[in-house]
């Protein structure tokens, strides 16, 4: 997969897709330093094609305890609403 790097340096939350169009996608949630999470996704995990990204403004006070909080929120609504496969 072809990926731009250089607009995924930075830490934050990122959801792996393997299709929007699919009637329940696979997906996978998670966070960190969004560039080396996903470099390491493109070579271990094959059913992603899709990728959506999220970078909370450092400047404003957020800091890693908040993407904890968001994963877990995401990860959990993902899991209630029961659209998609947890990876």
């Amino acid at each position: 997969m072809s990926i731009n790097k250089k607009i995924l340096d930075f830490n934050g939350i990122y959801i792996l897709a393997d299709s929007l169009k699919a009637e329940k996608p696979e997906i996978y949630i998670g966070k960190g330093n969004v560039k080396s999470r996903v470099s390491l996704h493109d070579k271990n995990k094959d059913f992603w094609n899709v990728i959506f990204a999220i970078k909370l403004n450092d400047d404003s006070g957020f800091n890693d305890a908040h993407n904890s909080y968001l994963e877990h929120y995401f990860i959990k609504k993902a899991y209630d609403l029961g659209m998609s496969t947890l990876m």
